[in-house]
Formats: structure tokens, C-alpha cells, sequence
């Protein structure tokens, strides 16, 4: 049910660590990463955590479009 919270939190661990060049250190670190964002997880849930952009806002997003912007003209139609 998390799987998608688990990679973006991959992701950020990812993102804060440099990746070794031996292929074998590298798959370790990345298996030790992988795992931790999964523990996040297991003592958290997904609300708690907030890793997505959408569970900083704090308060609706209100944009205005104009009629005029979304209807077709006589001249855009010829």
C-alpha cells in the first residue's frame, strides 16, 4: 500500500548519498537504503511521513482561468 511513499523516500535517501563505484558496494548500499525507507514505513504511515509535494500544501491551490481562454473563437476556427 506504500510502495509508492517507500521509492519516493528511496528516492531522497538516494539523493543525499554518494553512490560507490564498485558495483558491489553499491548494491549493498543501495539494499541498506531500500530497507530503510521501508522500516519509515513499517513504524509510520504514509500521512505521518508527508514525502509527497501534495501533503506540504497548506492550503488549496485557487487559480483563476478566464471563459475566454477555453472557448474557441470564430478566427481560431476558420
Amino acid at each position: 500500500m506504500n510502495r509508492l511513499h517507500i521509492l519516493q523516500r528511496f528516492h531522497v535517501y538516494l539523493g543525499k548519498t554518494t553512490i560507490p563505484e564498485v558495483e558491489a558496494a553499491r548494491r549493498v548500499m543501495y539494499a541498506t537504503l531500500l530497507q530503510q525507507a521501508y522500516q519509515d514505513f513499517v513504524k509510520s504511515d504514509a500521512l505521518t511521513e508527508k514525502v509527497f509535494k501534495v501533503f506540504h500544501m497548506h492550503e488549496p491551490q485557487v487559480k483563476f482561468v478566464p471563459l475566454s481562454s477555453i472557448t474557441v473563437s470564430k478566427q481560431d476556427a476558420a
